[in-house]
């Protein structure tokens, strides 16, 4: 029979699952991603990288009692943007510079100019902008490293790399490269406009291929991270899209959403409509698109408030007090913003409310849920192009079209209460599946369905999701059986 091999290459963990035929997850690997900071630079050295992933792949195998012959295909999902540079030769002259780093604050004219046109949010779909993104280091380097510039022969991303070790293969797909700002997304190919900007050519950059696309076999390289040769391995997807698939993206609902370091949503839509402070890609089935928002504060401030202020308790149990104040949290509200600040900074009161802004700790926590809540449902009306709020209720009470369901992907959406809160606010339902390792389970579909075990993602979902809780309970009225 075999199984079925999903990574995720996370930017805090890399992580693997071996399923089985039927969905079964017999084995798992985690392991804390080997990163060194130096300055505004966070790396992974080439040979760390290699150590990793053996070590995940070890884990795996020993915990399912199985053999790297039993692997009938591989896929993953990665975090974007980070990259490693080789010379002619194809010899590693830098490490994987991981994308949360930095070569300046600064944003450099020629990219604000080339990155403010609008043809490039049209023809790219990437809607952010900052010094941090990956065509504003590649200009950085190529004016402030000239040497290395200029020895620098071909660019890979971790995922990339990942496929070279495994195949030998230089391809990338076009899910995780979305967010290079150097794809043409209704060709799903190289935007050749980019290439006068970093003065390199075409061949400077990875084969592009549709995510679920045959990159390659295994070859013999494998050997060194545990593996043997001529294992299918299937292009993958970005970390957030994977999970999102893992969820049930696009068969329990179109719409899925991370508490995690970032809140982040992904929705799945049929038209091409980029617009500022969004990222659009395409999606593992022709024609139709991922939609990504998100922001910076994320479930941080609850292990902020936790570490600060309520250490007796588990994270959970803090959570749940949420449940003992009524909504609206006698008009206190949370501030995103910066985590170093004074609690009355992060937190203000109504104006319209009679309180005196002197509270329990439940009360600040159900105002810190709220927050999430609320910025949940407004980012996913941003990916779904669906109302979520009207005049400040849920669209559903207003009579109006609401999105049809939030898949709950990860990070803080663990806990019940929160999830309550969200379905509350959002007025819609909010959905968990039993599976919890989500993007390993969505890179394993990926695989599952390249070899041929199944016809499609959707049908892989199908045989493979079950639905752990849905809140409020109303998942009958779409024939969903739990």
């Amino acid at each position: 029979m075999g199984y079925v091999l999903g990574f995720d290459l996370g930017t805090s963990y890399f992580k693997a699952s071996l399923v089985d035929c039927e969905g079964n997850c017999v084995g798992t690997g985690r392991i804390a991603t080997p990163k060194h900071h130096k300055g505004t630079v966070v790396s992974i050295s080439p040979k760390q990288f290699q150590e990793t992933v053996l070590t995940c792949i070890t884990q795996v195998l020993a915990q399912a009692s199985a053999e790297a012959q039993d692997i009938k295909g591989i896929s993953y999902g990665s975090q974007a943007t980070s990259f490693i540079l080789f010379d002619k030769q194809m010899k590693p002259i830098t490490d994987i510079v991981l994308w949360p780093s930095f070569y300046s604050n600064e944003v450099d004219p020629e990219y604000r100019e080339f990155a403010g046109n609008n043809d490039f949010l049209q023809t790219t779909g990437l809607g952010i902008f900052g010094p941090g993104l990956f065509l504003a280091k590649l200009i950085w380097l190529k004016k402030n490293k000239p040497e290395l510039w200029q020895t620098a022969d071909q660019i890979m991303t971790i995922s990339d790399y990942f496929l070279y070790i495994l195949t030998g293969s230089i391809v990338s797909d076009t899910s995780t490269s979305s967010l290079l700002g150097i794809i043409d997304q209704k060709k799903q190919a190289l935007w050749e406009l980019v290439l006068p900007l970093i003065d390199k050519p075409a061949g400077f950059f990875p084969e592009f291929i549709f995510p679920g696309t045959l990159a390659g076999e295994t070859n013999k390289g494998s050997l060194d991270v545990g593996l043997v040769p001529k294992i299918p391995v299937y292009a993958g997807t970005l970390d957030h899209v994977a999970a999102a698939v893992g969820a049930g993206i696009h068969y329990l609902a179109e719409t899925s959403e991370s508490t995690g370091t970032v809140l982040a949503c992904i929705g799945i839509r049929n038209e091409y409509k980029p617009e500022e402070g969004m990222c659009v890609g395409g999606f593992l089935e022709p024609g139709k698109y991922v939609y990504l928002a998100f922001e910076d504060d994320g479930a941080e401030v609850i292990e902020w408030y936790h570490n600060t202020y309520i250490k007796d308790l588990s994270i959970d149990d803090m959570l749940d007090l949420a449940e003992e104040v009524p909504a609206g949290a006698y008009g206190l509200l949370y501030k995103p913003g910066r985590l170093d600040r004074d609690l009355t900074e992060c937190f203000v009161c109504d104006p319209d409310s009679d309180s005196d802004c002197d509270y329990e700790p439940a009360v600040y926590i159900r105002a810190i849920c709220e927050s999430l809540a609320k910025r949940t449902g407004s980012l996913a009306e941003r990916v779904s192009g669906v109302p979520v709020m009207v005049s400040g209720i849920p669209a559903m009470a207003a009579g109006v079209q609401n999105i049809t369901g939030l898949l709950a992907t990860g990070g803080a959406n663990i806990n019940r209460t929160l999830r309550k809160i969200k379905a509350d606010i959002i007025g819609t339902k909010v959905i968990t599946i039993r599976q919890k390792e989500l993007g390993t389970f969505g890179a394993a579909m990926i695989a599952a369905a390249g070899i041929g075990w199944y016809n499609s993602i959707q049908e892989v979902q199908k045989s493979w999701i079950t639905v752990d809780e849905v809140i409020p309970d109303s998942i009958a009225a779409r024939g969903i059986s739990l």
